[in-house]
């Protein structure tokens, strides 16, 4: 009995200091950007659980109030959700803001601990993005800075335009061939 009053009173203690905590991160974001307080992150797998008509911020929240977003958060274009459980997620919808942090990692280091998600493959376990070893996505700092170097150039600004008209030609033609083929304006595609 007394093995259970410690283990309760210790799991009250840990609730406060959480709620504390939370509180806290909650003060000091909310003067720079919209917060929204959540029990968990919106992509937690506890929500998946959950039918999406009791929650208002789910997995794919974004697409769906997306036409509401401005009512909602009004003008600003940084929303911070800050988890009770979980961790704190900002979401940011400006064009100069999102440059910035994409081409300014050391000012904003990525979370590598995202990518390290296991799957089971056989007996052993595999992180999914380092499947076929560490990359440009799972790295960072200075051997982030030499993958890139190497991957920059076939991922180039010219290569990637390249490879955008040839896709419009290719699906503009197969297009083309289906509507060849409709009747009616079905078109029947065997495999």
């Amino acid at each position: 009995m007394d093995l259970l009053y410690l283990l309760l009173c210790i799991l009250f203690a840990h609730t406060v200091y959480r709620l504390v905590q939370w509180r806290s991160r909650i003060a000091k974001m909310s003067s720079t950007m919209t917060v929204i307080p959540v029990l968990v992150q919106p992509w937690s797998l506890i929500r998946r659980f959950i039918p999406s008509q009791f929650q208002t911020y789910d997995h794919d929240w974004n697409f769906r109030l997306r036409r509401e977003y401005t009512q909602r958060f009004g003008e600003s274009d940084i929303v911070a959700f800050i988890a009770l459980f979980g961790i704190d997620v900002v979401f940011v919808a400006n064009a100069e803001a999102i440059v910035e942090i994409a081409t300014n990692p050391m000012r904003y280091p990525k979370d590598t601990k995202l990518y390290g998600l296991e799957i089971e493959v056989g007996a052993d376990g595999v992180e999914i993005l380092d499947i076929y070893g560490k990359n440009v996505v799972t790295l960072e700092g200075p051997e982030w800075r030499l993958h890139r170097k190497i991957t920059a150039r076939p991922f180039s600004e010219k290569n990637n335009q390249l490879v955008h008209s040839e896709t419009i030609r290719q699906a503009t033609q197969m297009m083309a061939s289906w509507e060849k083929k409709a009747v009616n304006g079905t078109v029947l595609i065997e495999k």
